[in-house]
């Protein structure tokens, strides 16, 4: 009696075979990657940016004075030419700084090499009542692969994001105005 076995491994030509579609599949799938990457990216920072407006806009209102949100280089003033972190402080005396270490609030960290966050106004203050009258603004938020957002904060202190109004993937604050990053 003769038995036969019959080797049951796989042939170096399916090994490679089966390498070249993975790597054709990855390499399809890298660009679409990149962008869900970005967005993410900048989805977060989004994300931390309109925490830090609530919490400032909140405390204006439990407190009873004036609170200010502004980009920071240090975390301990403003300064919005080199953002690394978010700033929210008590500005019961309305310098549009801190007085004291005791009147910040919180800082939050937003230095990351990929995201800018940046605002077209020195600071935004909230009133006692809320609202931001005054120094209302937009922060636009961008990623370094051209990615962007809007978080646009009303007179009345409220928080939106901007919309894509055309349809053609990018952001737009109003109609006709889109992100430029």
């Amino acid at each position: 009696m003769s038995s036969h076995y019959r080797n049951a491994g796989v042939t170096l030509l399916e090994l490679l075979i089966t390498l070249v579609i993975v790597a054709i599949l990855l390499t399809a799938m890298a660009p679409g990657l990149g962008n869900i990457v970005a967005h993410n990216r900048v989805d977060s920072a989004a994300d931390t940016l309109t925490r830090a407006l609530h919490l400032a806009r909140t405390e204006s209102i439990q407190r009873g004075h004036r609170v200010v949100t502004c980009l920071s280089e240090s975390g301990s003033s403003c300064n919005p030419a080199s953002p690394q972190k978010l700033l929210v402080f008590s500005d019961s005396n309305r310098t549009g700084e801190p007085s004291t270490p005791a009147d910040i609030i919180n800082v939050t960290n937003i230095d990351t090499p990929a995201v800018r966050i940046s605002y077209n106004r020195p600071y935004l203050a909230y009133a006692p009542t809320g609202y931001a009258a005054g120094t209302n603004g937009t922060f636009k938020i961008c990623d370094i692969s051209g990615k962007g957002e809007f978080i646009i904060v009303s007179s009345l202190g409220r928080t939106r994001t901007g919309r894509d109004y055309d349809g053609d993937g990018i952001v737009e604050k109003t109609p006709g105005s889109p992100i430029s990053c």
